[in-house]
């Protein structure tokens, strides 16, 4: 094959890439529903691919990809072709992700300056205690990546010194957040109502901006509680309810009796408070086998329908936590069913939610829907990715992940200190009578997760639109490189399925990519 020297410089290029097997570190090949597209991701580009483009990708980005068989795909095609698609790799800079040399975190050179003046969110488990026994959640005695519900409850006391804590350790933030968490935080919600009025006036001693948060079960919410939260300036619920009873049936109290009365009983009460006050809700649902769309259309006819839902309701659905539920068995059933395969994944929940907003769009005025938190928050990640003309990567951030002691600080019930809610039996941080203990977070949470993390970031396409943050890599004994591992193969898929997504969007409902315009990452 006759190519030009520039041409033939290029294919040297791609040929050592498949030689060293350092291709797939490049950028990945992915389809939408009309076409295919090539993520470059030293550059962050999202290209279409002509057929002869997409057949050399492939050729490429094969698994069993060898000097000898791409070299076979380039005859194959006819020389132009392949003077072209060459020179536009060489022109555009594509395939030339460069080295991972530092792998670093946001105020990597300061974070004990950090630590100590800019903590953005407490959050208080203000007990372990809860009345229900949900079939999959991470606190049961099964699932091995978190402790089992007791009967500890954090006293005064420790709130009081939490939330000085907070005021104490946040003073370049105008904008600060307090959030209530359990177990079941309404069965301490005298301590609440306290912690909160206690609260709010220090922010006013201040002039400081504080946020609430409180997320429940809703079983125990009556009329008082619900104006209590809906008459708190910044004060916002995220409720947890899985839909209709057919499909809120792991929501069980410790006795095994349903809970779906008790739950729409106190969702009631919040949707007048709510809707009176002109706030709206976070719902956290999830979706439990069967992951079939007509049940997908239910519980979203559910929320859609559900008296007087607020305006501005906001829903997060997602699959149970890896190893809190056995799916596995269902899975395998339908796993090899068309039906549920889309954009070269096998995800019912991303596909029927795709088909969703293909359908109806995303809108402002219609949120209290499965699809739109979910998709609006996918995308911004995909639209506000890196970009550039030259390939950027040598020294990078992990970009999900918060800064310990400075994003977060979680405070357990007997005072002692997490990075954050969701990362189980990690190890802790320090307790809140003594403050971070600043050594250990940054041995544990940044230098040992960072040496630890760089192999597998340096040879990963997705890392400069990577979500992974520490909750999915931390046990007890610090980083589990297992976990870590596994949690990234599926933040890989995941990503993957997002970019054809996007692309699907782009395609077919242009219109229904607005809203990005006025949005921002939840």
């Amino acid at each position: 094959m006759a190519l030009t020297k520039e041409c033939k410089q290029e294919m040297e290029h791609l040929l050592t890439l498949v030689e060293r097997q350092k291709q797939y570190r490049t950028g990945v090949v992915f389809p939408s529903r009309m076409n295919n597209y090539f993520y470059d991701a030293g550059t962050g580009k999202i290209l279409r691919l002509q057929d002869e483009e997409y057949r050399l990708l492939k050729a490429i980005f094969s698994p069993q990809a060898t000097v000898k068989t791409v070299m076979q795909a380039f005859s194959e095609e006819a020389p132009n072709k392949v003077e072209a698609f060459l020179r536009n790799t060489a022109q555009m800079n594509l395939l030339r992700m460069p080295p991972l040399e530092t792998l670093c975190c946001d105020y990597h050179e300061d974070i004990c300056q950090q630590i100590d003046h800019n903590l953005a969110q407490l959050i208080l488990e203000v007990t372990q205690r809860c009345n229900f026994r949900c079939k999959y959640c991470i606190y049961n005695s099964s699932y091995e990546g978190n402790h089992d519900f007791s009967a500890a409850n954090m006293s005064w006391d420790t709130a009081k010194q939490a939330i000085d804590y907070l005021f104490a350790h946040s003073a370049e933030r105008k904008n600060i957040y307090l959030t209530f968490y359990g177990g079941e935080p309404l069965l301490q919600f005298d301590l609440i109502k306290q912690a909160t009025l206690y609260a709010q006036n220090l922010a006013t001693q201040e002039s400081r901006n504080l946020y609430f948060n409180l997320t429940t079960n809703l079983s125990l919410m009556t009329a008082e509680m619900a104006r209590f939260f809906a008459d708190i300036p910044n004060f916002s619920l995220t409720v947890s309810i899985d839909g209709l009873q057919e499909c809120n049936s792991c929501r069980v109290y410790a006795d095994g009796r349903p809970t779906i009365s008790d739950a729409e009983r106190g969702m009631h009460y919040v949707c007048h408070a709510f809707r009176e006050a002109g706030k709206g809700l976070t719902i956290s649902s999830v979706l439990t086998p069967p992951f079939d769309y007509d049940k997908l259309d239910r519980i979203n006819a559910y929320f859609e329908n559900f008296p007087e839902l607020p305006k501005e309701t906001s829903i997060v659905i997602t699959y149970p936590s890896d190893g809190t539920y056995d799916c596995e068995a269902y899975t395998k059933r339908v796993y090899n069913n068309p039906r549920y395969w889309d954009l070269g994944s096998y995800d019912p929940l991303a596909k029927w939610q795709l088909t969703q907003a293909i359908r109806h769009s995303l809108s402002w005025d219609s949120t209290n829907n499965l699809y739109f938190r979910a998709l609006v928050d996918s995308m911004m990640r995909i639209k506000n990715r890196f970009a550039s003309e030259k390939p950027a990567l040598r020294t990078s951030r992990i970009e999900a992940c918060c800064v310990p002691g400075v994003r977060k600080v979680y405070v357990h019930t007997d005072g002692g200190l997490s990075i954050c809610e969701r990362i189980g039996t990690s190890p802790s941080i320090g307790t809140i009578a003594e403050g971070v203990d600043k050594d250990k977070t940054i041995h544990t949470y940044i230098d040992d997760y960072l040496a630890q993390t760089k192999p597998l970031c340096e040879n990963c396409w997705a890392f400069n639109i990577c979500p992974m943050c520490y909750a999915a890599c931390f046990d007890k004994g610090g980083v589990n490189i297992k976990k870590k591992s596994f949690a990234c193969q599926n933040c890989r898929t995941h990503t993957y399925l997002m970019l054809g997504t996007f692309c699907t969007l782009m395609e077919e409902r242009p219109d229904a990519l607005e809203v990005l315009d006025r949005s921002v990452l939840l």
